[in-house]
C-alpha cells in the first residue's frame, strides 16, 4: 500500500468546520445538568447526561486519492438497515460531527443528518504517520487492541498523541456547537460522530474516559481498562457500525445485514494511480 499521507493531508487542508446539529437523552435530572453546561468546559462536562453514538462510514468505491472516495451503492442499503435497528435512539441526536471527506459526510446524511459539523482532525490523514501506515499494512482491518499491542506494545505509545488530538478536536467542535445552540435556547441532545475505522474506536475510548471522569470513575488503571473499555478494544468495527457510549456503559452498534465483515487490507489507505 503506497503512502497517501501527503496527498490526503493536502486534500484535508481544503476542508473547514461548518455549523452542526445537537440533541440528548439524559439519564437523571438531565435538563438541569445540560442547561448549566459550560461550553468552555472539558469534554467530561460537555458530555454530561448525553448519549454518544460513533459510527464508521459506509461501503466505498476506490479512488486515486483517499479523500476523493465516494460511497458505493451498497452504503445506502447499509444506512437504511442501520436506521431500521437504531433509528429510535438516534432520533434524539442533535449534535452531529463528521470527518470532512465525502464518504463520512454522505454517511451522516444517509442516517438522517445532512449538515454535520465537519471536523478536520476526525480525518486520519491529519495525524497519519509512517509508523501508523506500517501498522495498517501489517494488520489491516483489526480491533483497536491489536493496534495498541503491536510492535511489542509500542502501539499504545504510537496512538497516545492521536487519542489526545481527537479528544481535543471533539471538545473544541462540541464547545463551539453548544455555544451556538445556547444562543437559540437549544442545548439538549445526544451526539453522533461519523468517522473512519480505527478512529471510531480511538474516539470511543476518549468519550468513555470523559463520561467516566464526569462520574468520578476511572477507565484505565494499572490492571488495564474497565469492562466497557474492553468492549471497545475488542470490537472490529465494520461499515456503518460502531458504539453507543453512555453513563451506563458501552453498547456495540453491531453489523447490519447489509454490511461486510471487516477483513483484509484497510481500504482507508488505497493505492494511488
Amino acid at each position: 500500500i503506497s503512502n497517501v499521507r501527503d496527498d490526503a493531508q493536502s486534500d484535508a487542508a481544503h476542508f473547514s468546520v461548518d455549523d452542526g446539529d445537537l440533541d440528548s437523552d439524559s439519564l437523571s435530572s438531565a435538563e438541569g445538568n445540560l442547561a448549566s453546561q459550560d461550553s468552555t468546559g472539558g469534554l467530561d462536562a460537555l458530555l454530561r447526561g448525553r448519549n454518544v453514538y460513533l459510527i464508521r462510514h459506509g461501503k466505498t468505491e476506490n479512488a486515486p486519492k483517499d479523500a476523493a472516495r465516494k460511497l458505493a451503492p451498497l452504503a445506502e442499503r447499509q444506512c437504511a438497515s442501520f436506521l431500521s435497528t437504531y433509528g429510535d435512539g438516534i432520533d434524539r441526536v442533535f449534535y452531529v460531527f463528521s470527518s470532512p471527506v465525502d464518504r463520512t459526510v454522505e454517511t451522516a446524511s444517509l442516517v438522517g443528518f445532512p449538515d454535520p459539523v465537519c471536523v478536520p482532525d476526525l480525518y486520519f490523514a491529519n495525524y497519519y504517520t509512517d509508523e501508523m501506515q506500517s501498522l495498517d499494512d501489517h494488520l489491516g482491518y483489526a480491533p483497536l487492541a491489536d493496534y495498541l499491542q503491536a510492535k511489542e506494545g509500542r502501539g499504545k505509545e504510537i496512538y497516545a498523541p492521536v487519542r489526545t488530538r481527537l479528544r481535543q478536536a471533539l471538545e473544541s467542535a462540541f464547545g463551539e456547537a453548544l455555544e451556538k445552540a445556547k444562543q437559540i435556547g437549544e442545548w439538549e441532545g445526544d451526539v453522533l460522530v461519523v468517522t473512519h475505522a480505527t478512529t471510531v474506536s480511538l474516539i470511543a475510548m476518549e468519550v468513555l474516559a470523559a463520561i467516566k471522569a464526569g462520574l468520578g470513575k476511572e477507565t484505565e488503571t494499572e490492571c488495564g481498562v474497565c469492562e466497557e473499555g474492553d468492549k471497545i478494544l475488542a470490537f472490529n468495527v465494520g461499515e456503518v457500525e460502531g458504539f453507543k457510549v453512555t453513563s451506563s456503559g458501552v453498547v456495540e452498534l453491531l453489523r447490519t445485514e447489509e454490511s461486510e465483515a471487516p477483513t483484509g487490507k484497510n481500504k482507508d489507505y488505497v493505492e494511488k494511480e
